[in-house]
C-alpha cells in the first residue's frame, strides 16, 4: 500500500490525548440549550456497537470533518457564516475564515 496523503490519525489523537468520535453530527448547538449550559453537537453513532444511538458532545473547540461532500446546509445550526463558523473549501470561506477569528479575539477584547 501506498503511503502518500497517509497520516496516522489514530495513533496522533492518541499521543496527544485529543478525543475522537466517529459519527454524524446531527445538530450544532454553539448556545447550549435549557438542559446543557456548554456549546454542543448532537450525534449519531454510524457504526458498529453503537450505530443508532445519540449523544450529546459539549466541546470548547470543535472540528467537524464534513467528508467528501460540502453539504454543510445538512447539519442544522452549521452553515458558513452563522453562529460563529469558519470553513475554508471556498476562496470566499477561506477570506471569511482568516479574518473572522480575528475579528472575534477582538470583540472579546473590547467587551471584557
Amino acid at each position: 500500500m501506498s503511503q502518500r496523503g497517509y497520516f496516522p490519525f489514530r495513533a496522533f489523537v492518541q499521543k496527544n490525548d485529543i478525543g475522537y468520535k466517529k459519527a454524524q453530527v446531527i445538530s450544532f448547538h454553539p448556545e447550549g440549550d435549557p438542559s446543557e449550559a456548554k456549546p454542543y453537537v448532537l450525534v449519531e453513532y454510524v457504526f458498529a456497537e453503537r450505530k443508532g444511538i445519540r449523544e450529546k458532545l459539549p466541546f470548547d473547540f470543535l472540528i467537524n470533518e464534513t467528508g467528501l461532500k460540502l453539504a454543510f446546509y445538512m447539519t442544522e445550526g452549521l452553515i458558513t457564516g452563522t453562529n460563529i463558523t469558519f470553513s475554508a473549501c471556498t476562496y470566499y470561506h477561506a477570506s471569511h475564515a482568516s479574518t473572522g477569528p480575528h475579528d472575534l479575539i477582538r470583540e472579546i477584547k473590547t467587551t471584557n
